[in-house]
C-alpha cells in the first residue's frame, strides 16, 4: 500500500509539470492536441525518475536502468497515445474545455499506470516474468 501512497505523489509531481505546462502553453495560443505533446513528456520523465528512485526504489537493481526505461517508455507511449485520442475525442464532444478534456484523458490512462509499472517496469527482480 505504500508503493501505491507514493506513485499517487510522484503522479502528482508529474500531473503539476504536465498539467502547468499545458495550461501555459494554452494560454499562449497554442492547440491543445500540440500543447499535450510538449506537457505529457515532461510529466514523464518526473513520474519516471520519482518512480525509480522513491516509489519502487528497493524494487529495482542497477543493472536493470535500460530495461526500464524502454519498459516505461512502452507503457508511456500507449498511455500518451491514449490520452491523445481522448483529448481530441472530448474536444469534439464537448468544445472550448482542454483543461477538462485533459484531465479526463489522464485519469483515464493512469488508472492502469500503477499495475503496469509495478508488474512490469519496476518489478522486483525475483519476480516471474510477465
Amino acid at each position: 500500500m505504500a508503493d501505491l501512497g507514493r506513485f499517487a505523489v510522484c503522479g502528482l509531481g508529474a500531473a503539476t509539470a504536465d498539467l502547468g505546462t499545458y495550461v501555459l502553453l494554452g494560454a499562449a495560443g497554442i492547440h491543445p492536441l500540440a500543447a499535450h505533446l510538449v506537457s505529457r513528456p515532461l510529466g514523464g520523465v518526473v513520474s519516471f525518475l520519482g518512480n525509480r528512485f522513491w516509489t519502487f526504489r528497493s524494487q529495482h537493481p542497477a543493472a536493470g536502468w535500460t530495461v526500464q526505461v524502454r519498459r516505461y517508455a512502452t507503457i508511456w507511449l500507449g498511455a500518451y497515445l491514449l490520452t491523445e485520442l481522448l483529448i481530441y475525442l472530448l474536444l469534439r464532444l464537448v468544445p472550448g474545455r482542454p483543461v477538462a478534456a485533459k484531465l479526463v484523458a489522464e485519469g483515464v490512462a493512469g488508472l492502469a499506470n500503477f499495475a503496469l509499472q509495478r508488474a512490469w517496469t519496476f518489478r522486483p527482480a525475483t519476480a516471474p516474468r510477465v
